[in-house]
């Protein structure tokens, strides 16, 4: 008699979580920075001085507040024992911080405004 096959409990693929950026990098063949490494990269440095590990551990845990009031969070990915990023993962970062790159579903000030122009000129439009 052959034995009973056991319940997968591995989630069906439409439920599997989105795959890190940080690792579809290290895919496409970048290298991973460390936080130490990655605090002196040339997009985080001031008045010629890097920042510090522990503050990118911040932005990848808390996030920093950006512009449009959205926190935006540094992507890291772990490797054993150390959490990594990549260079284009600041990048992102840097960008959507200074407001070049919304995330899915922001809505910005200005976007807000030209809809509701738009709505007010088809409501005027039906004499509403």
């Amino acid at each position: 008699m052959a034995p009973a096959s056991k319940q997968s409990n591995i989630a069906p693929a439409s439920s599997a979580p989105v795959v890190n950026s940080v690792l579809q990098d290290a895919e496409a063949g970048e290298e991973f920075l460390s936080l130490a490494k990655a605090s002196r990269h040339p997009l985080l440095r001031l008045d010629g001085a890097g920042r510090e590990p522990s503050t990118l551990w911040r932005w990848s845990r808390k996030g920093c507040r950006a512009a449009s009031g959205e926190m935006v969070k540094l992507e890291t990915a772990r490797v054993g024992a150390v959490t990594v990023t990549t260079a284009s993962a600041i990048g992102r970062f840097v960008r959507r911080l200074s407001g070049g790159e919304a995330s899915a579903g922001t809505v910005t000030p200005g976007q807000t405004r030209r809809e509701h122009a738009a709505a007010e000129k088809q409501l005027d439009a039906l004499g509403i």
